[in-house]
């Protein structure tokens, strides 16, 4: 399972690096990426590990690691859920919707 975990972090990271072409796709991404991470913090995987494997998103990993890891799956998936919410919004913040119109 760690292993899963880092492998998608390890291709979440390539994809948000070559693939994102306008603002929308990004936070797609980077909100795929949080629940990503937030999974990690839920599975009790090491917060300098997780650094390591992302370094250039360390605030996101120092982020998730603040919230409580929850030990039944049901609470688990809740708040994967509601962090990749959360940083989706944060991310949509960063892009006015004028530059999100004109990167189309």
């Amino acid at each position: 399972m760690v292993g899963e975990i880092k492998m998608k972090l390890l291709i979440l990271i390539g994809l948000l690096i070559f693939n994102s072409v306008n603002a929308s796709e990004v936070c797609d991404k980077y909100s795929i990426l949080a629940g990503e991470v937030m999974e990690a913090r839920q599975l009790g995987i090491d917060i300098v590990e997780v650094v390591h494997l992302v370094p250039n998103y360390k605030d996101l990993v120092v982020y998730a690691y603040y919230f409580p890891k929850w030990d039944s799956e049901e609470r688990q998936q809740e708040e994967i859920g509601e962090f990749k919410v959360t940083a989706y919004l944060e991310c949509d913040k960063k892009f006015p919707d004028d530059k999100k119109e004109s990167k189309k």
